[in-house]
């Protein structure tokens, strides 16, 4: 067994890597800036204040642990400058880096995201493919923070989760559910996929690049493998709300709107433009491989999609996210 420092510990992924490791017989030490707004308990994990741009609440929480697993960043929080949340990818994770040096610790994971694929159209992308910057605030944050992990001198692993979901799910449960309720309408037929992935077995897939210590210096793509179009995505979700058809916003409207001349228009009146990234994953019809992490780490996503949102419109009706 081991001790592990999980970063970003109140979040949805990290709480239920955090319950799996505690399962598993190990100690846990969590890192959040509000350790009230973790949600459980256990005599094996201990939470620690801080964040990871504070060297030295990152070296105390870091202390005796064997493992690193880095969540804690920042994705789309509409009320941070541009330089925070660059600083907070980048400088946070150069930082948790320095520190497990420091501490000696076996493995680093660090969580980054398919966003790096940026504008790739290939059918079937896998690890190898290339990550250029496309001066996008995410994705050119996470890019960067790769090769920092990639060139530390520290083992590691680097993971790329799909579109994760569950019970406790953000984005891609509440969030959805949250905007259907709100009279979300389709984009056309909707026809791009979301390569999704259960929690549960996401967590599995993350376990095995915890306990395998032969296995590091690794880039996976892990999510469950077998992607739905936004539409099925979605639909599932409407139907635990008695939707049983999506309301459509015509394909030539969606065209226009998203033409150079609208774009121009939105930046001469001061309105957010549309991230480029954002609109492409939306019509994206690429498969992101998971054949990698079945191969080299036995990955195998057993949950299938209608188990899976079986359980999770259980939670969403006891929570009454539903009512």
């Amino acid at each position: 067994m081991g001790k592990v420092l999980i970063t970003g510990i109140n979040g949805f992924l990290a709480s239920n890597i955090c319950e799996k490791c505690l399962f598993e017989g190990y100690e846990v030490n969590g890192l959040c800036r509000d350790p009230n707004k973790v949600k459980f308990s256990n005599k094996h994990l201990t939470l620690f204040a801080g964040n990871i741009l504070d060297l030295d609440s990152l070296d105390n929480a870091m202390n005796e642990c064997d493992y690193v697993i880095h969540i804690a960043g920042w994705s789309s929080h509409p009320n941070v400058t541009k330089e925070l949340a660059w600083k907070t990818n980048v400088t946070g994770t150069e930082n948790v880096l320095k520190i497990a040096k420091k501490h000696l610790v076996k493995k680093v994971i660090f969580f980054s995201s398919i966003a790096v694929y940026g504008l790739n159209n290939n059918k079937i992308i896998d690890e190898t493919a290339d990550t250029p910057l496309i001066n996008e605030l995410y994705t050119d944050s996470k890019i960067t923070a790769e090769k920092l992990v990639r060139n530390f001198g520290l083992p590691y692993i680097i993971i790329r989760p799909g579109c994760i979901y569950g019970p406790n799910g953000e984005g891609w449960t509440i969030g959805i559910i949250k905007q259907l309720k709100a009279g979300l309408k389709m984009f056309g037929n909707d026809e791009g996929l979301i390569n999704y992935g259960f929690i549960k077995n996401f967590v599995d897939g993350v376990w095995l690049t915890i306990v395998k210590d032969e296995i590091i210096n690794e880039t996976f793509n892990i999510s469950d493998g077998s992607p739905l179009s936004y539409n099925e995505y979605y639909l599932a979700y409407a139907k635990m709300l008695g939707i049983d058809k999506l309301q459509r916003i015509p394909e030539w409207w969606i065209q226009f709107k998203m033409s150079k001349f609208i774009a121009f228009l939105r930046v001469i009146l001061r309105k957010p433009v549309s991230s480029k990234h954002s609109l492409h994953l939306r019509f994206s019809k690429s498969y992101f491989s998971i054949e990698k992490a079945k191969k080299i780490l036995q990955y195998n996503p057993s949950i299938k999609f209608e188990e899976g949102i079986n359980q999770t419109e259980k939670w969403l009706k006891e929570n009454h996210y539903l009512d």
